[in-house]
């Protein structure tokens, strides 16, 4: 009997949206008990700093997930790398269960951050190599929709556990426990994922190769057998992803396509998100809500996130990446700026709210409703434009030499920036108080202004197109590592590729290199060249 893999666009869905799952649970994991009262004094009550490290020790872990993410994907494949970091998000939810002392609680989410952090560099990678190109905004929206999901259900489980043990310690316990289930799922499902053709053709791995192939036709995630033949050729030629070194991604012709990652997931950031998906039941706090009521109002938030995700899931592949981000961006600064205005002209100071040093400013009544409204309007903005869009970009508009290493750097900075901001919210919210508000909302409009300028539009490029696309000269292009693969994005452009009717019937069969012989590294560049019979490329 045929031994059947998960080699279809449903299934791999399936699979990677329980990455998208675990992106999303450790979000909200924190909500409900950092501002519950028995739990604050069973850890003896954080400091503001304390607090900040609490949900910072999460985007710091994925900073060094990210830094790890390229290394582990170009040694071990996609699904190796998947199954490591399940593992990983298993010993974090095992530690957090056991937590007695807070710093057991920051350890538990820097380890649950590390593989986050892997997660979101390798996926939309692993997306951009497997998924056809119409479908990757579907794809990528789908797994942005189980992120919110993941908020949202682990928010729920919180909440439930909160109210029934509250004044337990089991409450959290049990709750972070529950958090680690989807993991161990993930790593027994991975095991039905592909690898990459590009990955295994780098290491030599053509009979698997073959194979896949195979499997693959007839199936619908390669939108042409062009598409596969344009990636793998590309990557057997040249081999140029292993030979680029980071610093490599620093110098042109790649690093005006890095910056525009940067800039594009540095925005992500600085809209002010993670202070809504982190500390909302701060701001809930500050408008008079209390108990229940203010847990109830910190929940909507999320299910407005998983809601109007479905926006993007329906119109990212029909829509321009750039004018969903630039829309979104000005409405999510605006939201902000007027969220800040009426914190800071209706509202004044007070007493810490609970003993809690972070919440030391009250807006009540009707300005109070508004502010929350806001909230509310600014987080379903976010969920419809750029939590998608922006993945999508940074993925697109890096060329597919740098696309490895280059998402990884772009996701670093993501993380980066999270943890200093997470970190640094109760600090700000304590000493600026409504200016928080007013910084970021000032920050996201001015580097949106500087995507609105000098960014281009990546719908629709092919992988040569978004190679030169900040090249003016050819002749200047003589980065050694980077120059065979514009020889051969020139001439995937100037010449008309014809393909056999069936790749079953490839020239592999015809072609008197065996296999034995086309593992050897040496011969790559003529080895991708019996694996597809193209005429008209001087391959």
């Amino acid at each position: 009997m045929k031994n059947e893999k998960f080699y279809s666009v449903t299934r791999i869905i399936i699979i990677l949206a329980l990455g998208g799952l675990l992106l999303g649970l450790d979000i909200s994991s924190m909500s409900i008990f950092i501002g519950s009262e028995f739990f604050n004094k069973y850890f003896n009550y954080p400091t503001p700093l304390q607090q900040g490290l609490i949900s910072g020790s999460n985007p710091s872990g994925g900073l060094i997930g990210c830094l790890l993410s390229s290394t582990l994907s170009e040694k071990l494949g996609f699904p190796n790398t998947a199954r490591l970091t399940a593992l990983v998000w298993l010993f974090g939810s095992v530690v957090a269960s056991l937590s007695f002392d807070i710093w057991w609680v920051i350890l538990s989410r820097f380890f649950k951050g590390i593989s986050i952090g892997i997660f979101s560099s390798s996926i939309p990678v692993y997306i951009s190599e497997i998924i056809p190109s119409n479908k990757k905004g579907l794809v990528t929206s789908t797994m942005q929709w189980a992120l919110t999901w993941g908020i949202l259900l682990m928010f729920y489980i919180t909440l439930v556990a909160e109210y029934y043990l509250g004044n337990t310690a089991i409450s959290f316990r049990l709750s972070w426990a529950i958090e680690g289930l989807p993991g161990l799922l993930l790593f027994f499902v991975s095991w039905g994922l592909p690898e990459s053709p590009s990955w295994l053709i780098m290491h030599g791995e053509l009979s698997k190769l073959e194979k896949i192939v195979r499997e693959l036709k007839g199936e619908k995630f390669i939108e042409n057998k062009i598409d596969l033949i344009n990636k793998t050729e590309m990557t057997a030629t040249n081999n140029s992803d292993k030979r680029l070194r980071f610093i490599d991604l620093f110098k042109r012709p790649i690093l005006p396509h890095l910056l525009c990652g940067i800039v594009m997931q540095s925005l992500v950031q600085f809209c002010g998100i993670g202070v809504l998906m982190y500390y909302m039941v701060y701001i809930c706090e500050m408008i008079g809500l209390r108990n229940n009521l203010k847990l109830w109002a910190t929940s909507l938030q999320y299910i407005f996130n998983v809601i109007f995700t479905i926006f993007p899931i329906m119109l990212m592949d029909k829509l321009k990446r750039k004018d969903i981000i630039v829309y979104g961006s000005y409405l999510l600064s605006l939201c902000m700026i007027i969220i800040g205005t009426i914190l800071g002209v209706y509202g004044h100071e007070v007493a810490p709210i609970n003993g809690n040093t972070a919440v030391v400013w009250e807006i009540k009544g009707i300005p109070g409703t508004i502010v929350l409204t806001f909230c509310y309007v600014f987080v379903s903005i976010f969920a419809a434009s750029l939590s998608c869009a922006a993945w999508v970009y940074t993925n697109e508009i890096l060329p597919t030499v740098a696309k490895v290493k280059g998402t990884s750097v772009c996701m670093s900075f993501s993380w980066f920036f999270n943890f200093i901001l997470t970190f640094m919210a109760p600090c700000l919210l304590s000493k600026i108080k409504w200016g928080t508000f007013i910084m970021f909302g000032t920050m996201s409009f001015l580097l949106n202004t500087l995507i609105v300028y000098k960014f281009p539009e990546t719908k629709g490029l092919k992988d040569e197109e978004v190679a030169v696309l900040f090249i003016s000269n050819r002749e200047d292009v003589d980065n050694k590592i980077t120059e065979e693969q514009y020889e051969l994005d020139r001439a995937a452009k100037n010449n008309k590729y014809h393909v056999d009717s069936s790749i079953k019937n490839s020239s592999i069969s015809n072609d008197s290199t065996p296999f034995n012989e086309q593992n050897d590294p040496s011969k790559q560049s003529t080895i991708s060249s019996s694996i597809f019979k193209i005429r008209g490329a001087p391959f």
